[in-house]
């Protein structure tokens, strides 16, 4: 299976309110994943080896990763 490095998604601030308020409920759902209250980086990535593979749906303005056990 192929690695990929998938990066932490941010707050879509200068969007229409509803796309701001869904990316920051994706951003804080990610960072709950990865038990994180917050990244010193916008630049910081995840692993795909660390999530469990095929149950998000990339074209869902709301999806998210879920770490393997």
């Amino acid at each position: 299976m192929k690695v990929s490095f998938n990066t932490i998604p941010l707050v879509r601030k200068f969007e229409e309110e509803q796309t701001k308020t869904l990316s920051e409920k994706r951003r804080r759902a990610w960072l709950a994943n990865i038990k994180r209250k917050e990244l010193q980086s916008k630049h910081s990535k995840i692993c795909s080896d660390h999530f469990i593979q095929d149950l998000y749906n990339r074209s869902h303005p709301n999806w998210d990763l879920t770490l393997k056990h």
